[in-house]
């Protein structure tokens, strides 16, 4: 049995491309453990969170509180994949490489995360 191209997968879902490549990046590989990660990030870090740096709100070892970010977005690895610059492994291996997580304040990283997407709305209503 052949499997579908991501292409014909999206189509035969009736979901879009960016979506299914979006899926496909934040599906975890079966060694990755986020509790054990966010324990790790917040040693390294000092329990400090890098998108607000508030010395006096300290990270928490809770999923519900303290995120796994990736400091290059998932929309980042999507379009990188979908411009043909990076295939889709690369970018999930690149997204996923310990260097390029770390933990934050859920707050700060939906935060973030809506920012970005206000940004490029923005750039893109410029465009036009």
């Amino acid at each position: 049995m052949q499997l579908p191209s991501i292409e014909e997968f999206a189509d035969k879902t009736g979901n879009s491309l960016r979506k299914v490549i979006k899926g496909a990046l934040l599906r975890l590989a079966p060694e990755f453990r986020t509790a054990k990660t966010r324990r790790e990030l917040l040693l390294r870090q000092n329990r400090l969170c890098p998108i607000c740096g508030e010395v006096g709100n300290a990270l928490v070892d809770s999923g519900k509180e303290t995120h796994v970010d990736h400091k290059w977005t998932t929309d980042e690895a999507a379009n990188a994949v979908l411009d043909g610059s990076m295939d889709l492994i690369a970018a999930y291996n690149k997204l996923w490489a310990p260097e390029n997580l770390q933990a934050a304040h859920a707050a700060c990283n939906f935060g973030r995360n809506k920012k970005e997407v206000h940004l490029a709305s923005q750039a893109k209503a410029e465009k036009l």
